[in-house]
């Protein structure tokens, strides 16, 4: 059975990917941006195991990820439909579902 994820749920990663809260990431100088579902920016949906990947950005030297967590909520009502929990990597691109 193949399970579709809408879009929307998809691409509510935000800076959940990096397990830290926008302000604490922006004072450190580093955020996500281009978030991508099976490399594409804005998918209208994923069938199977979605892939997910982003680049990062940031001002000053010697800034670097280290650790990430994807949360997938439903588009309608929020809930979660996924959370990889913080995974302690550098990894930003091909995470499975």
């Amino acid at each position: 059975m193949r399970k579709t994820l809408p879009a929307l749920a998809l691409l509510l990663i935000f800076m959940t990917a990096f397990a830290l809260p926008p302000a604490f990431a922006a004072r450190e100088g580093i955020e996500p941006y281009a978030l991508l579902t099976d490399g594409l920016e804005s998918p209208m949906n994923a069938e199977g195991a979605p892939r997910f990947g982003w680049w990062l950005r940031g001002e000053g030297l010697d800034r670097a990820q280290t650790a990430y967590e994807l949360v997938v909520t439903d588009d309608i009502g929020g809930a979660v439909a996924w959370d990889s929990g913080r995974v302690e990597s550098p990894q930003q691109s091909y995470i499975a579902y």
